[in-house]
This record gives structure tokens, sequence and C-alpha cells, in this order.
């Protein structure tokens, strides 16, 4: 287990990054689909609310962000209680910021954190690649686009959670490209005045393929991939340094071994994360943060 590092502030420096991966256009997902309309106003949400059950597996990565927003999270739950929370939830004024499914002993599960908002929401939920990606070139001509894109392995077979958001902004993806390929098209893209979204490498029969969304901007951004947690808090630290903080952060295991996938941007803001914890302890770090004012900004289990 990695023991968690704090960071509160740091001097804001600029660091031009280096940015070398890849973008591009083809998919993989199946399952349900829900849509939702926009609510009346949310109520005011003071604490952090967790459902989740008592004894959750797998390893906690996460990073919070200092914040005083209402907050409701689930870990580790199946599909149907996930969806029967998410539907008493919707109608009280909250919409997800995080989702993810992972898979436990051949069952998927689903970690979910959501905020107040009214903003409409569409999602699926374990979908094949095909059914994905018509549902994705339906929503995109009725002006939706992806806010969380989450691909992952079940039984061998590559399967795509989604959610979008109303928007008419532009969008580029990859799907299951590999790092080389991934690598050429960031470049490419770069140039182009693209930056990364959503990122996310998964392992299938061995081997390392990366989902990525790019949306227009021109912002600075730097990126470490496929790194031990040596080689990628080395690089955290140094970015840490020079006034950058973490958009994304992808752990994954290969072979048994844990590796790192992150794109940091600039600022000076605090952060604190945690990496490869047990439920219970990052339990109990959440609850801790949340008194003292941090709010979770990324999170991932394995």
């Amino acid at each position: 287990m990695h023991s968690k590092m704090m960071r509160k502030s740091a001097p804001a420096r600029g660091l031009l990054l280096w940015a070398a991966l890849v973008v591009g256009l083809s998919a993989c997902g199946g399952a349900m689909d829900a849509e939702a309309l926009p609510q009346d106003a949310a109520p005011e949400a003071t604490q952090a609310q967790e459902m989740g059950t008592l004894a959750v597996a797998g390893k906690f990565t996460a990073v919070w962000e200092p914040g005083t927003a209402g907050e409701i999270q689930v870990y580790g739950w199946s599909y149907a209680d996930y969806k029967a929370r998410y539907d008493a939830l919707w109608p009280q004024g909250w919409r997800l910021k995080l989702l993810q499914p992972y898979v436990v002993n051949g069952q998927v599960v689903y970690n979910a954190v959501w905020r107040q908002s009214t903003a409409g929401e569409i999602q699926v939920y374990g979908w094949t690649y095909a059914d994905y990606k018509a549902k994705y070139d339906e929503l995109w001509a009725q002006g939706w686009r992806l806010k969380i894109l989450q691909p992952y392995v079940l039984n061998g077979q590559l399967r795509y959670t989604a959610v979008w958001q109303p928007s008419t902004e532009g969008e580029i993806q990859v799907y299951g490209w590999t790092f080389l390929d991934f690598r050429k098209k960031y470049g490419e893209l770069w140039g182009q005045g693209w930056r990364l979204k959503l990122l996310q490498p998964y392992v299938l029969n061995g081997q390392v393929f990366y989902t990525a969304v790019w949306r227009p901007s021109t912002e600075p951004e730097s990126y470490i991939a496929n790194a031990s947690y040596e080689a990628y808090r080395d690089f955290y630290d140094q970015m840490w340094n020079n006034g950058w903080r973490l958009k994304i952060l992808q752990p994954y295991t290969l072979n048994g071994a844990v590796y790192y996938t992150a794109v940091v941007q600039p600022s000076t803001a605090g952060e604190i994360q945690v990496y490869g914890w047990n439920y219970d302890t990052f339990r109990a770090q959440y609850d801790t943060l949340w008194n003292q004012g941090w709010r979770l900004k990324l999170l991932h289990a394995q």
C-alpha cells in the first residue's frame, strides 16, 4: 500500500508541457440506457453521505481538492442498487460527477459520486462498442457530448459505460488504441488545438489499450503514461513544484504490477492523494478530509 501524499500549496511556475500521445475515432461498449431531463433546483447539502456496502472490494486511488460542496457517494454497489440510488437522487437535484464500473470476482460493481446540479444527463451501462457508437452518433446530432467514459473488461469482453451532457463543443475520440498509436495522434492533435478531456487505459488479453477523448483547447498540458509508482511520483513531484496539478489519474494492473497514466495542468490549488488503499482506510481518510473542507476530484478502484 502506498502512503498518502498531502499537498496544500506551492509556488506557481510556468513549465511548458511536453505532450506526446494520440487521438482518433473508433470504439467499444452494451446494456441499459437511461435518459433524464432537467428538474427543479437542488436542495442544499452540507455533509458527505455514503450509501455503500459494509465490505467493499478493491484498492482505492483518490485525489481531493479544497471545497465545501455537497457530495454523495456509493462504493462497490451492484448495478441494480446503484441505479435505484441514481433514480432517487435525480429528482432531488443531484448529478454524476464521477462514475466508475470495475470488476470484482467476475461481477461489475460501481463507484459513483454525485454533486448538486439540475443539468441534463444521459447514460449507458456496459454496452458493446457497436451499440455505444450508434448511441453516440445519435446523441451527437442532438447536442450531447461525453462527460464520463469508462471502458472495462468483463469475461474477456470489452464494455463501455458512458455519460453525456448537453453541449455542442467539438470532440474527437479514439477507442482501444495502442499507446504508440495514441501518442502519435496526440502529437497531431496537440498542434491543431485539441487537449485531453478523458483518458482511460485498460488491459485486454495481456495488452494495454487506450480510449481517449479530446476537446478544443490551447491550454498547457503534460502527461506520463505506463509508469511505475516511483516514476509517476517523480514526475508528479517535479510538476507540483513547477505549479502543475492532476487533471487525470488512471492506474491499471498488468501482470500483477500497478502502472499509472496521469495528465497534469497548470494550477496552484491544494491537492491530496492516496494510492492503492483498501476501502476502510480510504473511507476513514475521506471522513477526516471532509471535515477539513476537501472534496473528491478523482477516484479509481481496481
